[in-house]
């Protein structure tokens, strides 16, 4: 979901209309996404994969940010890139049985 001036509320009520199957964001993302009110009432059983990258994401925030997605039906938990801003999602990507918290993926 592609929006020109992102406020977490705004965020949030398209994730509800639009009900995506990945999202991809940095970190501030998520941490807004967990602070706005309208979030609690998503329901996010639609999601495949969420993705961050751009930023480091804080054992602290992805362990917050995964019990989010939790409690509000995801199966999935938040995956971590390591590349360009611009490509988080296909640069480089752990699978998922493999991921680690605060650890940046290598290429072997």
């Amino acid at each position: 979901i592609l929006i020109p001036r992102f406020t977490p509320k705004s965020y949030a009520q398209l994730l509800k209309k639009h009900r995506p199957n990945l999202i991809a964001g940095v970190p501030s993302l998520f941490e807004a996404l967990l602070r706005v009110p309208e979030a609690d009432a998503l329901e996010l059983s639609c999601l495949k994969g969420v993705f961050s990258g751009g930023d480091s994401l804080s054992v602290e925030l992805k362990k917050r940010f995964d019990a989010f997605l939790e409690s509000h039906g995801a199966t999935i938990k938040v995956r971590e890139g390591y590349g360009t801003t611009e490509c988080v999602t296909c640069t480089r990507q752990r699978r998922a049985a493999l991921a680690c918290p605060s650890r940046i993926p290598t290429i072997r």
